[in-house]
């Protein structure tokens, strides 16, 4: 009876009626959620309810319980079959297949997913003495977007961490696994593997800035490291392989700004998130500070493991008619070959040949990282990127091989802090054991198999594009006799504009801030890593290696710009 709802509950039923599908709580719980905020906010503004109230009623969302057939039993793996329900409705607005007497198959391997589920399980055992008690996760098949597995909550039957929402289809903070992603969109600019970028104290005036990730006005933005020390004249590859903060910053900077990663990001298959202004993110996008779905993130691995090739993630493997005729079904031969070129090949390839190279990773994370450790357990490429938002709330581990992408996301539905605990501490151990058991068990093996039939290559394709070309260690430029050289992953075409000791207008004036920062800031560097700029700056003949620059320069541009 209606007078024994409470404002929460009635708040909820209230939203529904305007778009009842939309806002079916055991349907749509983030969407549910959404509407109910609405009406709590405007019974406050007609003056019905007080905002102490309102908050206390959010807060309290109800129980839902969970969908059941028509024999009233509960439906199996509910998240995977509400977001395939989700899935068809958004893809095929004009049909309603939950009324048409459709076959509809999905993609789902249950004894995969009871196995994602069972992983997840264990490791939240120890997870919880952390303060992480959600955890989600997403198996799929990188050439044909299949959906293998979805983890969309720890427990769904568990109202203290809401299990009933599905983490996969929701809104979180990448940290720095977004960081590929913004490699790739300066690689589309002209940087390189081999491009020398300055790992160093960095300020630019914000006036009026909100930080999108702690919501407080800032005048500046001043970003840090992880180990709050900075690592000096660096390739490229290391800048990402060590996941350091600053060279991201630069690389967001030298792509074009949030707007170019907004652009590659949904070309690489971040559809949902994303949604602010890209001025509303600045450069912090850099660092995580755009909201994205964990199956998106591990969509965007998995483009980059097809050699920039967008495959969309599916649910669903075939669609009938109730005579048996095949209306629709998913192609393995044809799926890839058809699929949208969302980057070139050769720029994946080269993000891939940095999450794939663990001896790049050892300047932080030693060699004997775990990312290193499943590459060699697997006996393949394995690449991998953990990640970490603000306060350690969001932690990650997403990466992939040939034939398979995972990502991993731990943390708590309401956003509380980890007790310091970074994203391959708590994600990257149910990566691991899933990527492993995807690879050694003979039955879930067979599902990663290409069209023939047969396993997958082990490694990557080289792109024709892609050569083994000579640069320079100082600055990643064209070598000359004048300073030691080395092998690094080039484009034909794309190969260092500059020589040695010359430098782009936009290298020039970011060298020429950098001495001013140190001049004027300092720095705590690792041991020699000051040094290293010092040498950077002499070599190009700039700022007599530790002073002001000896001739007027323009400073890079500002977020956007």
């Amino acid at each position: 009876h209606a007078s024994e709802l409470n404002l929460s509950e009635a708040a909820l039923l209230a939203g529904i009626p305007q778009q009842p599908t939309r806002f079916n709580p055991s349907i749509n719980p983030d969407d549910a959620k959404e509407r109910q905020v609405y009406v709590l906010d405007q019974m406050v503004k007609l003056g019905y309810i007080s905002r102490a109230e309102a908050d206390a009623a959010y807060l309290d969302f109800p129980m839902i319980y969970p969908e059941r057939d028509g024999n009233g039993a509960v439906l199996d793996h509910p998240h995977f079959v509400q977001y395939a329900k989700e899935y068809l409705a958004e893809t095929y607005p004009e049909q309603d297949f939950l009324k048409s007497g459709l076959n509809i198959y999905t993609t789902i391997d249950t004894a995969v997913q009871d196995r994602a589920e069972e992983i997840v399980a264990r490791n939240m055992e120890q997870l919880q003495f952390y303060d992480a008690f959600n955890a989600s996760m997403v198996v799929m098949v990188p050439y044909t977007g299949e959906i293998l597995a979805m983890v969309g909550s720890a427990n769904y039957s568990n109202p203290e961490i809401e299990g009933q929402v599905n983490i996969a289809t929701s809104q979180q903070q990448p940290g720095s696994a977004i960081k590929p992603i913004i490699y790739a969109a300066a690689f589309e600019q002209g940087w390189h593997p081999g491009t020398v970028v300055l790992d160093a104290p960095f300020r630019i005036d914000t006036p009026g800035r909100i930080d999108p990730i702690t919501q407080r006005e800032e005048p500046y933005y001043e970003p840090q490291n992880y180990l709050r020390t900075f690592n000096g004249a660096l390739p490229v590859r290391e800048a990402l392989a060590n996941s350091l903060n600053i060279p991201a910053i630069k690389a967001v900077q030298y792509a074009g700004g949030p707007s170019a990663i907004i652009d590659i990001g949904r070309r690489m298959g971040l559809k949902h998130g994303m949604s602010q202004e890209p001025s509303e993110y600045g450069l912090a996008i850099g660092l995580g500070a755009a909201d994205i779905w964990p199956l998106e993130l591990t969509n965007a691995y998995a483009t980059l493991a097809n050699n920039g090739k967008y495959v969309p993630a599916s649910p669903i493997l075939k669609i009938e008619d109730n005579s048996g005729n095949v209306l629709w079904e998913l192609d393995q031969e044809t799926t890839l070959e058809q699929a949208e070129q969302a980057l070139r090949a050769e720029h994946a390839y080269q993000v891939t040949s940095i999450l794939t190279d663990n001896n790049a990773r050892a300047r932080i994370f030693t060699t004997s990282n775990l990312f290193g450790q499943t590459q060699q357990q697997l006996g393949r490429p394995t690449a991998a990127k953990s990640g970490t938002s603000n306060e350690w709330r969001d932690t990650w581990t997403v990466g992939y091989t040939t034939d398979l992408a995972i990502g991993v996301w731990v943390g708590n539905t309401r956003n509380e802090p980890l007790r310091e605990l970074d994203g391959i501490q708590s994600a990257g151990p149910i990566w691991n054991q899933m990527m492993l058991d995807m690879h050694d068990r003979p039955e879930f093996a067979e599902l990663l198999n290409g069209p023939n039939g047969q396993p997958v290559a082990d490694q990557f394709p080289v792109p024709p594009g892609i050569y083994q070309g000579v640069v320079c260690n100082l600055t990643g430029g064209r070598p000359t006799d004048d300073w030691n050289n080395k092998t690094e992953v080039l484009v034909q075409g794309g190969g260092p504009a500059q020589r040695c000791d010359q430098l782009s207008p936009w290298a020039r004036a970011d060298l020429a801030r950098t001495l001013e920062n140190i001049r004027e800031r300092g720095g705590s560097f690792t041991g020699g890593a000051q040094g290293t700029i010092n040498e950077y700056a002499r070599g190009v003949r700039v700022g007599g290696g530790g002073g002001g620059p000896e001739f007027p320069m323009p400073r890079p541009p500002k977020p956007d710009e």
